[in-house]
């Protein structure tokens, strides 16, 4: 228990204090409003892991000194997944899915987390966990609080009734990072990994998202390339609420090939702020939470994963 304990402190950052809201706020909240998958992580608890290989392009070293980049295939493992704590969240019903990647090459590891939407609902830390506390009552409010938010459940709205299985999307970075290349020149970026099978095989609606996974997977690997897109001079750099008008330019920086499903990455803590060499953060407040609220989930998973041995 003491060597749990040791672990979730060293992987709690530093600056955690810094933020007004308590990142334990978060994941009791979570905790609250799903109840506790013991051993499982208290948001996108229901997922599926993936094994992958990533192949960067000759551009993107022109852009970033980030090993990843270096045009050497890197091994990849990822996880698809569904928002929120329930572990039996239903295939069909969702319209908002996730998708990360731990990419490893040697002793690097580089992290990402990306969401199937266009923009985040709420701008801060204090107003994601709030959305999670209030009442149906208070949902009035909270919305004309934060614009963002009905503006989120509009796009959601205008979307088909459900996704159609974790292929045929497209994953979007949300949060803003910083490329640095050769001439240690910082550029803004965000990107997507977009789905190249959108018009290929046919989603099976009888077979739950795992089992067409599987199904399509046995015809070959599923490809996904990384669009990178650089900011317009309007563009809001540290809000994820805000969906850039952008530059313009878009460079793609490579292709993940998803080869299988035979992989374990449920003990990989995915937080977005472990980057290589390379690519440095925004200062997004939104995401610079996300590293103790993931921590301090990690924490305690790894912690009731030990009780159950």
């Amino acid at each position: 228990m003491k060597a749990i304990i040791l672990l979730l402190l060293a992987v709690v950052p530093l600056g955690a204090t810094a933020n007004q809201v308590d990142p334990n706020a978060a994941i009791t909240a979570f905790e609250k409003k799903f109840g506790v998958s013991e051993g499982k992580r208290r948001n996108h608890t229901k997922g599926l892991c993936f094994a992958a290989t990533f192949t960067a392009t000759p551009e993107a070293a022109q852009y970033t000194v980030s090993p990843i980049f270096s045009g050497e295939p890197i091994s990849v493992v990822g996880r698809f997944s569904h928002p929120g704590g329930n572990l039996h969240s239903e295939d069909a019903k969702t319209k908002v899915l996730g998708m990360a990647l731990d990419f490893r090459y040697n002793d690097i590891h580089h992290k990402m987390a990306m969401l199937n939407v266009p923009f985040f609902s709420v701008p801060t830390p204090e107003a994601f966990v709030e959305q999670l506390t209030i009442t149906p009552a208070e949902r009035g409010a909270f919305k004309a609080k934060y614009p963002s938010v009905g503006q989120f459940e509009q796009a959601l709205m205008e979307r088909e009734a459900g996704a159609r299985d974790y292929f045929q999307q497209y994953y979007n970075s949300i949060h803003t990072f910083y490329l640095v290349n050769k001439a240690k020149e910082r550029q803004p970026a965000r990107w997507i990994f977009y789905s190249q099978n959108m018009t290929g095989l046919a989603s099976d609606s009888s077979l739950d998202f795992a089992q067409q996974a599987a199904q399509k997977l046995a015809s070959g690997p599923m490809a996904m390339d990384m669009i990178v897109a650089f900011p317009h001079e309007s563009d809001k750099l540290n809000d994820p609420t805000y969906q850039w008008v952008t530059s313009g330019e878009r460079v793609n920086f490579g292709r993940l090939q998803i080869t299988g499903l035979d992989t374990e990455c449920e003990p990989v803590n995915f937080d977005p702020t472990l980057v290589s060499p390379g690519f440095e953060l925004s200062d997004d407040p939104v995401l610079k939470f996300r590293s103790p609220a993931y921590a301090i989930s990690f924490g305690k998973r790894l912690y009731e994963a030990a009780k159950q041995k």
